[in-house]
């Protein structure tokens, strides 16, 4: 079934709404078949994805419900409630919508630097800057190609890995606040980015799961290990 063609009424009343109440930013998000509707949400900014990322860890289904209701721009209340009853899977799908348009699940590329083969906007002699303040720190190159990001990363010394893995299962056990603990760690462990990270992380919050994943390449999780007995 064809995205629903919104009349010109429609379109200003979203704008209108999206305006006052999420800082003007509106998207349509069109579920196909068999639920052929279409939505129009407010994309996650830094705090509501943050807080719908640590409900969603609590209890998944509470927080679908939560995101459809919360970033609800079109229709009203009483048509959504008339969805959601023909359909009960609709606050799921809705709200993984607005994740991916957040840019969870995006890819991204994990190399050591490279000083012959460096990332757009990154010159040799910042390189070379960045090498010699690191003091044998070992520097990354992280690509995430969807959202047009390159960055550095150096690894944490072991104490800061120490306190950032601390802090981050700390939130995670407490059920909030894990992306806000672990964030500034991830912050200073960039030491060059083609975009300010704070701009990225505005503009396509859930983009912070990829960046931790690196951190955590970074500091050596996921190395394949092998046993032998001598």
């Amino acid at each position: 079934m064809a995205i629903k063609a919104f009349s010109d009424e429609e379109k200003a009343a979203a704008k209108a709404k999206a305006t006052a109440d999420f800082q003007g930013a509106c998207i349509v998000v069109h579920l196909d078949a068999p639920i052929n509707e279409s939505l129009i949400l407010a994309p996650f900014d830094r705090k509501a994805y943050s807080a719908y990322s640590d409900a969603e860890d609590r209890d998944p289904q509470v927080a679908y419900s939560t995101a459809l209701m919360d970033r609800r721009i079109f229709p009203d209340l009483a048509a959504l409630d008339a969805i959601n009853k023909r359909w009960p899977a609709l606050a799921e799908q809705a709200a993984r919508a607005l994740d991916d348009e957040a840019g969870a699940r995006m890819g991204a590329s994990f190399d050591p630097l490279d000083l012959a083969a460096l990332p757009d906007g990154l010159s040799l002699a910042e390189a070379q800057r960045l090498v010699g303040d690191a003091k044998g720190a070992n520097l990354w190159t992280v690509k995430i190609k969807a959202a047009e990001v390159a960055l550095v990363m150096m690894t944490p010394d072991p104490h800061t890995w120490i306190a950032a893995r601390a802090t981050y299962d700390d939130a995670r056990r407490k059920g909030r606040g894990s992306i806000d603990a672990a964030d500034p760690y991830v912050q200073a462990a960039v030491v060059w980015s083609s975009t300010p990270i704070a701009q990225i992380l505005e503009a396509q919050p859930a983009l912070f799961w990829t960046l931790w994943s690196a951190y955590k390449r970074a500091g050596g999780e996921g190395a394949a290990a092998r046993t032998f007995r001598l």
